[in-house]
């Protein structure tokens, strides 16, 4: 994993002080636009066939499975939503670090309460693959994963758009090899929880912006695959996610 792999905790500082830039740049220059309501997690029908969305995805480890390491390290995520009827989407979501990567693919069923409150039901099968080299040993694993969901979505105004989400994480398969030698582990199927809360807002003239953390208490975390953490416990792991609607 590219957390084993990095050794110095400057890259961290590097990262947190990069995104704390980014988002008061965001939170300066956002008001005052004037755009089309744009989102690719609030839980509404969409204003256009397809939305998307790219950006960066920071995961910090945590002491408890790491240690003196502490280090944050990013993700690209491109998020790709399909409106498929006016109460369904579709959903495809990857994350890309090159030496491990994650995609899932999945539906949004949407409902209205009221003119400003929309919650959804869905589900996400996903996939993830990783490799490394650790102590000159090559080291891969892969595994499929499930996350049943269901939002909350509040519009504020036409400029500001505020999700809750809440998912069930699912471990239904995982493997791991250290040169030619497969390294039993039994996943339990249960691994967690995540809860996420999400702004979307303008940006810039017709660009919207999405600032989400997600907070996932989970036995297993496909970004932690090469630590082989094998314990029975629930270790917290933060995400902060800003990307920008396509």
């Amino acid at each position: 994993m590219v957390f084993a792999a990095l050794n110095s905790v400057q890259v961290e500082n590097m990262f947190k002080g990069g995104v704390l830039i980014f988002l008061w740049f965001i939170n300066v220059t956002a008001y005052g636009q004037n755009a089309l309501p744009q989102f690719i997690i609030f839980p509404g029908t969409m204003p256009s066939a397809w939305s998307s969305s790219l950006g960066l995805t920071f995961t910090t480890t945590p002491r408890a499975i790491t240690e003196e390491e502490h280090i944050s390290v990013p993700a690209i995520d491109f998020h790709v939503l399909k409106r498929a009827g006016e109460n369904f989407n579709l959903d495809a979501h990857a994350y890309i670090q090159v030496i491990q990567n994650h995609a899932s693919i999945g539906f949004r069923w949407l409902h209205a309460l009221s003119d400003k409150v929309n919650i959804s039901a869905g589900d996400d099968v996903a996939g993830w693959i990783g490799w490394i080299k650790i102590e000159n040993i090559n080291t891969r694993g892969h595994g499929l994963l499930n996350y049943p969901n269901v939002s909350l979505g509040y519009k504020v105004d036409e400029e500001l758009l505020v999700t809750l989400k809440a998912e069930v994480l699912l471990n239904f398969h995982q493997k791991f090899f250290a040169g030619e030698q497969e390294i039993e582990q039994n996943p339990q199927i249960y691994s967690g929880e995540a809860f996420t809360l999400a702004l979307e807002q303008p940006f810039f003239k017709d660009t919207w912006v999405t600032l989400a953390f997600r907070a996932m208490y989970s036995n297993f975390f496909w970004q932690a695959w090469s630590l082989f953490e094998n314990y029975d416990r629930n270790i917290f792991y933060p995400e902060l996610t800003a990307t920008f609607i396509l």
